[in-house]
């Protein structure tokens, strides 16, 4: 029988989980990023909300590098690409069934 989730913890980001990160992140739109954010970290964005990169950058994350940090966090690299790139590295918290960002932190 397959074990629930709650069980085995929560699975690792997917491609679709990826993507709906990706898009939010290099929006722009301040109500895209605040929705893939952790509840602590979204309500301080919302109070200075602000875009993350500029206009026209893309961001991309390498699901097939996303790394467990405990039952509950983890973290995966992004490439920033456009008017300002860059690498970094994402820290996702596992909320509510759904994998939010809680930090970015730039590595080159």
């Amino acid at each position: 029988p397959e074990r629930s989730a709650a069980a085995t913890g929560p699975t690792p980001l997917d491609q679709a989980g990826a993507t709906k990160v990706e898009q939010a992140l290099g929006s722009g739109d301040p109500v895209d990023i605040a929705a893939i954010l952790t509840p602590a970290v979204r309500t301080e964005y919302e109070a200075h909300p602000s875009r993350l990169w500029p206009a026209g950058c893309t961001v991309t994350l390498d699901v097939a590098r996303f790394k467990p940090v405990t039952s509950r966090t983890a973290t995966i690299p992004a490439t920033v690409t456009g008017t300002q790139p860059g690498h970094f590295i994402v820290l996702l918290t596992y909320v509510d069934n759904a994998w939010t960002v809680t930090a970015t932190q730039k590595i080159d």
